[in-house]
Parts: structure tokens; sequence; C-alpha cells
């Protein structure tokens, strides 16, 4: 498993979160569920997290050209844009 970085922001709320996944899709999975128990946006995070899970079933995270490793997801959730990069990480 790789160790993927996401930082968020929604809401006026930038968020900063870890989790580890085999791919880039299974981080942004697994983002989604950990909002849900972290809830950094407050109330909102669970209804993210359904947006997130929702979006993720027709569009994959988009790779940012020009650099390595680095993906974008934006979703949007209570008329809010959430705008998320997730970023692999080398541990250690």
């Amino acid at each position: 498993m790789d160790l993927y970085t996401i930082v968020s922001e929604f809401m006026g709320t930038t968020s900063v979160m870890q989790v580890s996944a085999t791919g880039v899709a299974e981080a942004a999975k697994g983002w989604a569920r950990q909002l849900r128990v972290e809830a950094p946006f407050g109330p909102s995070s669970g209804r993210l997290a359904e947006a997130i899970e929702e979006s993720l079933q027709t569009l994959a995270p988009t790779p940012v050209g020009g650099v390595h490793a680095v993906w974008c997801l934006s979703t949007s959730c209570d008329d809010q844009l959430c705008l998320a990069h997730i970023v692999e990480t080398k541990a250690g």
C-alpha cells in the first residue's frame, strides 16, 4: 500500500488528511470514509463524503499536468465547491 496526502478546500476551510491505499481511486474512496470519521468540515462532512463517492462512480481523479504523482478531484456539496489534490506521498 502507498501513502496518499489529500489537501482539500471546502467552505473556507483547508484540510490535510492521509490515507493508505493501493491506488489513487482507492485513496479518494478512503478519504471519503475518513471525512465521516474526522468531520473536518463539521456537519457537511458526511454529505461531502457522499458527494465524493457519487462523483467517483463516473469520474476518476485527474492527473495534474507537469507534476509527478498529483491528481485533482472536485465536487460540489451544499452549493459549495470542494477542490482536493491527492498527492502520492513517500513515508519516512
